[in-house]
Formats: structure tokens, C-alpha cells, sequence
């Protein structure tokens, strides 16, 4: 062979051995990036699947197989095949969302039961989304299941708690209010009795005091039960003098924290609709959370304005501001904060939560503003005539 073609030949030679080897390269990336991915797959309880819509077969990879307890193996088949596997209750709803998703070329997102052939219920969240031809009308509809079995099971295991619980709450906070109403009932009689006894008009003051106290702490959990299981908490307004309102209310507490002092203040026209039990019911989580969380030594200012279409309330007290962390939940129930008066703790963790949904259903807002300098301070705002709902 010439010298010339012979050197040819091997240039060919190696570059096709070049060619060979890269392609081998690219194979083995190939095939540990999809052993990569079924492993992945496998191990997040997911699959994945393809619809193509010409012809109505689906493709399941073998990690939804495994999910659905079919054979551990990529397969093709009909869409009965797959309608069969749906559970029966779930099959209408997850027809008309594959429907809507085709129609409007839009997501398929559904979550839904599937009956296994052995006869075992699997919950999964079905994603995807459309692939179109070259003239943008639907071709493939692509997607991933994943098994959300156990996300299920722990969601409706929670949910039976937090039931129980809270009918639990409303059973016993109901069966303590009537012995308490006469407990407070009789604490008043005793209390006119003994007012030439010093000693003895103190000690009754205190134990009216403690149970006033536990009769809030009842309210709060009747009305936190019956916002989450009675459909909302019943409001009946009434015209009324937002200013007097507050007035009698500051009075009551006062006279169960009667070392305190509360600077009192009212401005301009305060008249209007509201539940006047029911703002009382503000007022007095307000005040009482203010005598709570300050100083024995400090005063509380509650100040009412009226203002245009609305009328304000502040409650503001000097104690130790409310850490960032805690601020950010306040209105959450079975929330406290650390004790300033020494009294804090001895609270369900209901009073704000209470407030924020009084506040709402009268149409109005709350906010809370607390820093060092200033101490904590809690402001309502109401309109005079709101749009009543339940809270």
C-alpha cells in the first residue's frame, strides 16, 4: 500500500475509534443518568407517566408501576387500564381535570385515590403539564405521580386530634361555666356582707377576682370552640356609645386589679352600631393582657376616638416589648407571651386570638406596635355602621 493511502487509512480509522468511543462516552452518561433517576424516583415514592393523545395509550415508568402494585416494569396500555386503577369515587373528578387540561393547554394538577390490585388504597398528587405538535395542538400530556399515602394519613390523624380536642375544650369549658356563675354570684353577696371585716373583705375581693379571671378563660374557650366548630361566633349590634362602653368596662377591670392605675381618655363622637357584648369582650382582653404583661408600678392608657366613619381604641402599657419572633403570631391561638405582672401565665393563650376575630367580624382591624421606648401599645380601628358576618 502507498505510503499516502496507508496514512489516510489510519487517520480514518482513528477518527472513527474516536467517534466509537465518544459515543460509548455519551451511552454510559446516558444510562447512569437514568439509573441516577429511577433510583431518585423510586426512593421519593414517584413515578412518571405519558399520555399520548393520538392514540390514548399511556407509558408508565416502572416507579409509578411499583406505586399503583403492578409489575416492577415499564409498560403501555390503554386508558381503561388506567381508569380501572382510579378509585371509583375519584374518577369523575380526575376525568374533568384531564379534560380541562387538554382543553385550555393548561397544568394537570390532581390529587386522588388509587385501588391497587390487591386491594389497597394509595392517595397520590398527580402533576403535568401539555406537550404540543408543531401546529400547538396537544400531542403528549406529561407528567409525575408521587404516593402522599402517609401525608394523608398523618393530615386526617391530625385532624381527628384537633377535633377531639377542641370538642373537648367546648364539653368541659361549658360544664365549668355554670359553677363558676354562681361561684362569682355569690363572691359579690359575700363581698357587701363583710365590708366592716377588713381582712375578710380582702380575701373575698381576691377569690371574686380568681374567679372572674377562670370565667374569661371559659368565654375564651367556648367562643375559640364555637369559631372553629360552630361556624363563627354570633354577633347582634346594637346602637351604642362606643366611649361609655369602654368606660364600664375599664371600671370592671379595674376593680379586680385595683392597685393598678388606668388613665382613662375620650375624644370626639363615638357613637354607633356594634354587639356591645361582644366589644366588651375586646376591651376587656385588651386591658387585662395590658395589666398582665407590664409592671405592677406602671400605668395602663386607654384612649377612644372618634374619627370620621370610624371610632379608635388603644390600649398601651409599659411593659417589655413583645421579641420580633413572638409578634409574628400573636394573633394565633394558644399563643402567650413572658409575664411582665407576674399573672400572664395563667392564661389559655385565647385573648388576642379572640380579639382579632371580634375585631373582623365588626369590619375593623388590630394592630400592635412595641418597642423599649414606647412599651406596647394595641390599637383598633372600627367602622361605625360595619357590614356584619360571623367571625
Amino acid at each position: 500500500m502507498p505510503e499516502d493511502l496507508e496514512a489516510a487509512w489510519r487517520r480514518e480509522r482513528a477518527a472513527r475509534l474516536a467517534a466509537e468511543q465518544a459515543l460509548a462516552r455519551e451511552y454510559s452518561a446516558r444510562s447512569e443518568g437514568a439509573a441516577r433517576l429511577t433510583a431518585a424516583l423510586a426512593a421519593a415514592r414517584m413515578g412518571t407517566w405519558r399520555l399520548d393523545v393520538f392514540t390514548g395509550l399511556i407509558t408508565r415508568d416502572a416507579s409509578l408501576n411499583n406505586i399503583l402494585g403492578l409489575e416492577v416494569t415499564p409498560s403501555e396500555a390503554p386508558p381503561q387500564d388506567w381508569r380501572q386503577l382510579v378509585h371509583p369515587e375519584d374518577v369523575e373528578r380526575v376525568d374533568t381535570e384531564l379534560q380541562r387540561t387538554l382543553r385550555e393547554q393548561r397544568p394537570f394538577s390532581v390529587d386522588y385515590r388509587v385501588v391497587r390490585p390487591d386491594g389497597g388504597v394509595r392517595w397520590v398528587r398527580d402533576r403535568g403539564m401539555v406537550l404540543p405538535d408543531e401546529d400547538g395542538a396537544p400531542r403528549y400530556l406529561t407528567g409525575a405521580a408521587a404516593d402522599i399515602t402517609a401525608d394523608k394519613h398523618a393530615e386526617e390523624e391530625a385532624r381527628i386530634h384537633a377535633d377531639f380536642e377542641q370538642k373537648l375544650i367546648g364539653i368541659v369549658s361549658h360544664d365549668l361555666r355554670n359553677p363558676l356563675s354562681a361561684i362569682i354570684m355569690g363572691g359579690h353577696m359575700l363581698l357587701h356582707r363583710v365590708k366592716a371585716d377588713a381582712k375578710s373583705h380582702q380575701v373575698v375581693a381576691h377569690l371574686l377576682s380568681s374567679a372572674e379571671r377562670c370565667h374569661r378563660m371559659v368565654r375564651d374557650l367556648l367562643d375559640f370552640t364555637q369559631a372553629r366548630l360552630g361556624g363563627g361566633i354570633r354577633v347582634e349590634p346594637r346602637p351604642l356609645d362606643f366611649h361609655a362602653l369602654v368606660a364600664q368596662t375599664v371600671q370592671e377591670v379595674r376593680m379586680g386589679s385595683p392597685s393598678r392605675v388606668f388613665l382613662l381618655r375620650h375624644e370626639g363622637d363615638a357613637f354607633g352600631e356594634w354587639d356591645a357584648d361582644r366589644l366588651s369582650q375586646v376591651v376587656t382582653n385588651l386591658v387585662c393582657n395590658a395589666v398582665n404583661y407590664s409592671p405592677a408600678d406602671t400605668s395602663i392608657e386607654v384612649i377612644t376616638r372618634g374619627e370620621g366613619e370610624d371610632v379608635l381604641l388603644s390600649v398601651h402599657n409599659q411593659g417589655a416589648p413583645i421579641p420580633a419572633q413572638l409578634r409574628a403570631r400573636l394573633f394565633e391561638p394558644m399563643t402567650r407571651g413572658l409575664s411582665e405582672g407576674g399573672s400572664g401565665g395563667r392564661s389559655v393563650g385565647l385573648g388576642l386570638y379572640i380579639v382579632k376575630h371580634l375585631v373582623e367580624v365588626h369590619g375593623g382591624r388590630v394592630d400592635v406596635e412595641s418597642s423599649a421606648a414606647r412599651g406596647t401599645c394595641f390599637s383598633v380601628r372600627l367602622p361605625r355602621h360595619p357590614p356584619l358576618r360571623r367571625a
